[in-house]
């Protein structure tokens, strides 16, 4: 009899402990789901102003490449070239961001059956000076950000690309 009560009182106290236990566990799992809302919505948030960023850098070299075209500074398949890469910078940004991929494959992505192509692109790309060539091959968000840039200021100013070096802060590599 004096077994069976200390058997049926260590039942209880583990009942007991485990009743605990859950209700802490739920209570951790309750601050864990409210963490990851917040982390979602700063997540949400932090893709709206990328996004927004992306359009306003599109916008911004568009104009400044059919401004240098206005004056005759590009013309022909290199125009057609930097504009299609201009038109397609948010796309590229968003992709990379969203997908967590590398601009090579957002690049492939946005320019899938698109003309001018990403070969074309990338023609382009390997008769530009270093200053534009070298951020392309990293094949990082702040290098094509960097390259797009680069690429402006070598079509409004040919004989001087180091200052496409200037105009942008140095950024961390991903």
């Amino acid at each position: 009899m004096l077994v069976s009560l200390a058997v049926i009182g260590f039942m209880l106290l583990l009942v007991i402990y485990f009743f605990v236990r859950s209700q802490g566990i739920e209570k951790e799992l309750k601050r864990y789901k409210h963490q990851s809302k917040a982390a979602g919505v700063q997540a949400k948030n932090a893709l709206v102003t990328v996004d927004a960023l992306a359009i306003e850098l599109q916008k911004m070299l568009s104009e400044r490449l059919e401004s240098a075209r206005r004056r005759q500074l590009i013309a022909g398949e290199q125009h057609d070239a930097v504009k299609a890469l201009y038109a397609h910078i948010e796309k590229v940004v968003m992709h990379a961001t969203e997908h967590n991929a590398s601009v090579a494959d957002s690049l492939e992505a946005a320019f899938k059956n698109k003309s001018p192509g990403l070969q074309e692109i990338k023609l382009f790309i390997s008769k530009q000076p270093n200053e534009v060539k070298l951020p392309w091959s990293r094949n990082n968000l702040s290098s094509f950000i960097t390259t797009c840039v680069n690429i402006a200021v070598t079509i409004e100013n040919p004989g001087n690309t180091k200052q496409a070096q200037n105009e942008l802060p140095e950024t961390p590599e991903n």
